[in-house]
């Protein structure tokens, strides 16, 4: 698997001296844990939704509810659309938003007369659960995008033909593309749960439903076939991995 990577956090707050505070807050967490997380400060809503439009996604979002253009309850259904795993908590001077808010599915919600209290304590609950779920996921970064795939998502990898990506077809038919070498790529995969069946070709072994006369089938009713010389090496790991689950 691939080292560590830095978590992406998002603040989005009309207040500037809120929004600095609560950076220093964040920080503050994640270094005393030894992580490294990347801060960024946003006066409305809309200029999450921009990145949202251009899939720049964020692993935790901070926001306050009354803002400017699309306010926080708004925008927190979504991000929930967009990205369902990330976290969301909701900040705000009136108690009244709070039912609201939990319907749009956010972590927590805190009033700002408490969040001095209140946000360390949640914001190390959301650094331990994505230190877990960290070690389970790809990332795919560039100077433009910043992508999270759930390794349980991936069907299979391949070389772009006549191109210079390589392209993870995920279930739901969603496919995301990542300039690199697909040896590269295996390199950052858990070996024991992904499988070269071609030279351009990378299966993730939870998502083969079976292997007849060197063709694999896959969850979704994709079907390869096995080049002979990794035949035997794809029947030994996958008897494995059966045996394991």
């Amino acid at each position: 698997m691939r080292d560590s990577e830095e978590y992406r956090i998002a603040i989005a707050d009309d207040d500037r001296d809120f929004r600095a505070q609560a950076a220093r807050l964040v920080r503050r967490v994640f270094d005393g844990a030894g992580e490294r997380a990347r801060v960024t400060e946003y006066i409305s809503g809309r200029g999450l939704q921009a990145e949202l439009a251009q899939g720049n996604v964020f692993d935790l979002y901070l926001l306050d509810i009354e803002m400017p253009g699309a306010d926080g309850l708004e925008l927190a259904g979504q991000i929930h659309r967009a990205v369902p795993d990330a976290y969301v908590i909701l900040i705000t001077s009136h108690e009244k938003y709070a039912l609201q808010g939990y319907s749009r599915h956010v972590y927590h919600y805190i009033l700002k007369d408490d969040w001095e209290r209140l946000l360390p304590g949640t914001l190390e609950e959301i650094r331990e659960a994505l230190a877990g779920q960290r070690e389970r996921c790809y990332f795919i970064r560039s100077e433009r995008r910043y992508q999270k795939i759930r390794l349980s998502d991936i069907l299979y990898l391949e070389k772009e033909p006549w191109g210079k990506n390589v392209l993870f077809h995920c279930r739901n038919g969603i496919t995301y593309a990542e300039r690199a070498a697909l040896k590269k790529v295996y390199e950052k995969l858990p070996e024991e749960e992904f499988v070269y069946i071609q030279r351009s070709r990378i299966v993730n072994l939870r998502h083969v439903e079976g292997e007849s006369k060197g063709e694999i089938c896959l969850t979704g009713g994709s079907r390869f076939s096995v080049s002979q010389e990794l035949l035997p090496a794809v029947r030994k790991s996958l008897a494995g991995y059966w045996r394991r689950i």
